[in-house]
């Protein structure tokens, strides 16, 4: 071998060298800054419970979104006709399922599923219409929380329900008439 074969072959070992210690320091750094920004706790748990502390967290937050719904007003109005309209002031898109059940305590229920009722709304409104006696509203737990408002109706009535969204006004209405004879 030649010197100068020597010299490139020392050269090549020597840049290996710093290569490899470049290498080093720059993953030493990068694990030493990775491990002083995790809090201690982190530090202590494992890669999975790590995970599943995320998991947890990631629900709570779902959770609390979907508990963000709220009915922020009931109001009644008397139209002209004898209509009587209950107007349901939320604060996004989200209309109830409904459910009209006759008989002789005929009533309107409005489930909000995953709503709460905003503050000053009463459990129970009296309304004392012609087609409207009261209105109520209760909490309901378990698997599937909701919020149920019942429009409690005058009996001895053949009624006429109409029900609305207005998308933009986050504004749900159901009109309650008297159905004419001619039916």
């Amino acid at each position: 071998m030649s010197i100068f074969g020597c010299k490139i072959f020392l050269l090549s070992g020597i840049l290996t060298i710093v290569t490899a210690s470049a290498v080093s320091l720059f993953l030493l750094l990068g694990f030493a800054y990775a491990s002083s920004t995790l809090s201690d706790s982190a530090r202590r748990t494992s890669g999975r419970a790590y995970e599943d502390r995320f998991v947890e967290t990631h629900q709570k937050q779902t959770d609390a979104t979907e508990t963000s719904k709220e009915i922020r007003e009931i109001r009644v109005e008397f139209a002209e006709g004898g209509e009587e309209k209950v107007f349901f002031l939320l604060n996004g898109f989200y209309p109830p399922k409904y459910l009209a059940l006759e008989g002789d305590r005929p009533r309107i229920a409005c489930d909000f599923y995953g709503a709460r009722l905003g503050k000053g709304i009463d459990r129970c409104i009296k309304v004392n219409g012609r087609l409207i006696h009261q209105i109520r509203a209760a909490i309901h737990g378990g698997k599937s929380p909701k919020v149920r408002v019942v429009l409690d109706l005058v009996p001895g009535k053949n009624y006429e329900i109409e029900q609305v969204f207005y998308k933009k006004d986050n504004l749900y209405v159901i009109t309650v008439k008297e159905e004419r004879a001619d039916h």
